[in-house]
């Protein structure tokens, strides 16, 4: 009898002392991620000078935005976690910027993850391939832009185009919704001629 006593009451305690060290856990999670959020977080911008025909965004996790400042300008902004690395080089003709946060796994677990983001300000009379690819996070491609082709694949996270041409349009989402306003008659026009294969997402 006493020793059913004893393994219950030592289950009892290895079960308190579990709970204790989950809350101890969270507790310094909170207070870590209160103290670093701010002073983790980084802000970087970048002036791409060389000529480009094409342009390939990639990002591990974030929201990506593409978007014309109504100059001859072309700038990428970047902001993230200080483990975030971006690669940006124009390489035969094509632009590429790749974000992607190598913070360890025990960073993550106390301070958490930034929210990650790549921004891409364009000249307004730019004419280019453009290709977006990211595994989670917002992609909004708006402001009078027009492309010859536009690729958008993303594991989850919505869509949104606005205010832009381009000969062919494709997105490919695994979750999320895929939105591009147009009027009606742009509608039946767009889906006469075929040129916006929506596959996946809801």
């Amino acid at each position: 009898m006493d020793t059913r006593k004893n393994t219950a009451a030592t289950v009892i305690a290895v079960i308190l002392a579990v709970i204790a060290l989950l809350a101890v856990t969270l507790l310094l999670r909170s207070i870590f991620r209160s103290i670093a959020r701010e002073a983790d977080c980084t802000w970087n911008s970048y002036d791409v000078t060389d000529d480009f025909q094409s342009i390939e965004l990639t990002a591990s996790d974030g929201e990506i935005y593409v978007y014309s400042f109504y100059d001859d300008r072309c700038t990428v902004y970047s902001s993230g976690s200080r483990g975030t690395q971006v690669d940006i080089r124009v390489e035969d003709g094509v632009l590429i910027v790749r974000q992607e946060d190598r913070s360890s796994w025990l960073r993550r677990l106390f301070t958490g993850t930034q929210e990650n983001s790549i921004s891409l300000s364009l000249p307004a009379d730019l004419m280019a391939d453009l290709t977006v690819e990211t595994s989670s996070g917002y992609v909004s491609v708006s402001d009078p832009l027009t492309f010859r082709a536009v690729d958008v694949t993303t594991a989850s996270g919505d869509v949104w185009m606005a205010d832009i041409a381009a000969d062919r349009i494709a997105v490919e989402t695994a979750s999320g919704y895929v939105l591009l306003p147009l009027t009606a008659s742009k509608i039946r026009e767009e889906i006469e001629n075929l040129r916006y294969p929506f596959r996946g997402g809801n």
